[in-house]
C-alpha cells in the first residue's frame, strides 16, 4: 500500500506518490541536514544532489506549494532549501 494516496484517506497528498524522491534507491537523507555537524562543502554537495533530483520531478510545483502551505522548517522542498523558500515567499508578499 502506498504511504500517500486516496486509499489512505490523505486527501490532497496523493501527489507525493509521483515524486522523483519516491523512486527505488533514492536516499531521503540527501534532502535533510544530518544530525550533528555538516561541513559547508558537504552541505552544498548534498543540497546540489537533492536539487538535481528535484529538477527532474513531475510534482516539483506541488512539493514547493506543500512546503509553503505547511511552513516546512527543514529540508529541500520543490527544489529549494527552506531558506530559499522563505526568501521567495517574502519577495512574493512584497510584490
Amino acid at each position: 500500500m502506498a504511504a500517500f494516496g486516496p486509499e489512505t484517506g490523505a486527501v490532497g497528498w496523493d501527489w507525493r506518490v509521483n515524486g522523483a524522491c519516491r523512486e527505488d534507491g533514492i536516499d531521503w537523507d540527501v534532502f535533510f541536514t544530518p544530525s550533528g555537524r555538516e561541513s559547508a562543502t558537504a552541505c552544498r554537495r548534498r543540497e546540489a544532489d537533492a536539487k538535481s533530483l528535484c529538477a527532474t520531478c513531475p510534482v516539483i510545483r506541488q512539493c514547493r506549494e506543500h512546503a509553503e502551505t505547511f511552513g516546512e522548517k527543514h529540508g529541500i522542498w520543490g527544489g529549494l532549501t527552506v531558506d530559499e523558500l522563505a526568501a521567495l515567499s517574502s519577495r512574493i508578499r512584497s510584490a
